[in-house]
């Protein structure tokens, strides 16, 4: 369901969808399995203000817009350069385990209706 959802729906949007087929189906269940998911790289976790979106189309690291007044999630199309991620953890000591990279700003709608 989530490969073939439309944009990055929130653990708590997909249990809504999944509830009508699977009434007996609860929402921990729906969270230990986009837990699941994520540690296989079959879903890419966005970890948002309050709330986590997930991607099931672009399982990998990508950058993603989001619209700070109708919260509307897009994926970006700019690649992460690996040597950079490789020369900031060398200049830092870290050892990157996750990339995240959000672009906060007004989508095209929002901005024409501003």
């Amino acid at each position: 369901m989530i490969a073939a959802s439309d944009g990055h729906p929130s653990a708590a949007e997909l249990y809504a969808r999944i509830r009508g087929q699977f009434p007996t189906m609860s929402q921990a269940t729906v969270y230990k399995t986009l837990a699941l998911l994520r540690e296989m790289s079959q879903v890419y976790e966005v970890g948002l203000r309050e709330d986590s979106h997930y991607d099931g189309n672009r399982p990998d690291p990508h950058p993603h817009l989001v619209c700070t007044q109708c919260n509307t999630i897009l994926d970006g199309d700019l690649e992460l350069d690996p040597s950079s991620l490789r020369k900031l953890e060398e200049d830092s000591g870290y050892q990157i385990v996750r990339t995240q990279i959000v672009f906060y700003g007004l989508c095209a709608v929002c901005r024409m209706n501003g």
